[in-house]
């Protein structure tokens, strides 16, 4: 199947009014693990939620997953954005659910493109996302390498803390 064997890389993921998230930003070392940690009901949770989401729902669905988005007691758009590699493609995709919806892919490499729309959340969903499925788990190893052997593989760590404003502090 397309995408077999390649590894998507998250290189920045930016939440704003996501939930119980007013706004939220991690980039990631381009080695190791990020550990995301914090206290209960900060929203580690809804990261990794907003990753699925921002692949499969569209800007302008009336989902309850969609709908469950918007930040309790304000009326806000919820937006997300990721930068991301997998395999020799690079891009930005981005996101804005409820009031203003708008979907924008911005497309780096291998050929500099940019896409709005239904257009982009076609394009953006054919693209190889292995574990980014509806119902499916979340897998994401940042810097893995598997031609590596398992000995060899660096073991470095980056720690974000998530904090009940959702400011993120490295620890």
């Amino acid at each position: 199947p397309p995408g077999k064997g390649r590894r998507m890389k998250f290189h920045r993921v930016s939440l704003r009014d996501y939930k119980a998230i007013r706004s939220f930003v991690i980039e990631p070392r381009e080695t190791g693990v990020t550990i995301i940690e914090g206290e209960n009901e900060v929203g580690k949770s809804s990261i990794a939620e907003a990753l699925w989401l921002v692949f499969d729902q569209t800007d302008d669905s009336s989902s309850a997953a969609v709908r469950n988005l918007k930040p309790a007691g304000r009326d806000a758009s919820t937006e997300v954005e990721v930068d991301v590699s997998t395999g020799q493609h690079r891009f930005t995709y981005f996101k804005r659910f409820h009031r203003g919806s708008r979907t924008e892919l911005r497309i780096a490499a291998p050929r500099q493109e940019t896409l709005t729309g239904r257009e982009a959340h076609n394009r953006a969903r054919q693209r190889p996302h292995p574990g980014l499925h509806a119902g499916g788990p979340l897998r994401h190893r940042q810097g893995h390498d598997p031609r590596r052997g398992a000995g060899q593989r660096r073991r470095h760590h980056s720690r974000q803390h998530l904090s009940p404003d959702a400011a993120p502090r490295h620890a």
